[in-house]
């Protein structure tokens, strides 16, 4: 009983409270019960739970980076189009099932692959119809022109014409997400990532964005997550990229060692 209390104080000691926002201990590992246990305790936005068959953090840290891309692209500001309240690229374009598809990301291989290829996998087949599952082949055969959407009204308007990718400051609450709205409850960064944003939608009062990882489906929500939408949510300084598909020919052949799959 002793230990429970003590067990109880020191989570409640945890977090610190800025305003609306609560934080829970940095001295708090990831992917641990005391963790998933605080981020419950606040009562958010989301629910915590056992992620990654109960590895530990140190056996899938490769799964982020603690780098990001810093090459230019040219912002663009998008105008004129009705937003709706709710959003699903999946729902848009069905017969584009690349969009909706959860690859599973091994530690040898970086998160940009499954979110940039991926977004061009899908932008081609909303463009052409057609499936394509050739990394290789898409530079050869399509003229590519990656914008960065200025705001995130600009993000919105950027997926009416599909997927888009962006990166995501990973901090250590991340890894235990399941479901609901994900808010930030930790001040521990651990990484970036890259993830593809497929969506939009407002659930309970709460605007969100629907995500699309690549940690497989048994993470988070069948592979997918949302996060709070508004300015800043992905983090600081962080680039989002939507590649417009303007010119060229399908191939005539695919590669079976290639990453999509037709």
């Amino acid at each position: 009983m002793f230990k429970m209390n003590v067990f109880f104080v020191a989570v409640i000691l945890g977090y610190t409270v800025f305003g609306i926002h609560a934080f829970i201990s940095e001295d708090l590992e990831p992917l641990t019960d005391a963790i998933i246990k605080a981020i419950n305790d606040l009562e958010t936005t989301w629910k915590a739970g056992g992620n990654f068959n109960g590895h530990n953090f140190n056996e899938i840290k490769n799964l982020i980076s603690n780098v990001t891309d810093n090459e230019a692209f040219e912002t663009k500001t998008f105008n004129g189009k009705k937003l709706p309240e709710n959003f699903d690229a999946r729902l848009e374009w069905p017969n584009c099932t690349s969009i909706g598809k959860i690859y599973k990301q091994d530690s040898c291989t970086p998160s940009w692959i499954y979110a940039s290829v991926g977004q061009i996998a899908d932008r081609i087949c909303i463009r052409t119809g057609v499936k394509i599952d050739v990394e290789k082949t898409i530079v050869n055969y399509f003229q590519l022109d990656p914008i960065e959407p200025k705001t995130y009204i600009d993000k919105m308007h950027a997926l009416l014409d599909g997927p888009i990718t962006i990166y995501l400051d990973v901090y250590s609450d991340f890894f235990s997400y399941k479901s609901g709205i994900y808010k930030r409850t930790s001040s521990k960064k651990m990484g970036t990532h890259a993830i593809k944003i497929i969506g939009w939608g407002v659930e309970n009062g709460v605007k969100y964005w629907l995500i699309s990882n690549s940690w497989g489906t048994q993470w988070g929500d069948k592979g997918f997550f949302k996060i709070r939408r508004g300015e800043g949510e992905f983090g600081v300084d962080i680039r989002s990229v939507a590649v417009s598909i303007s010119s060229g020919k399908m191939p005539s052949s695919y590669d079976r060692y290639q990453l999509f799959y037709q």
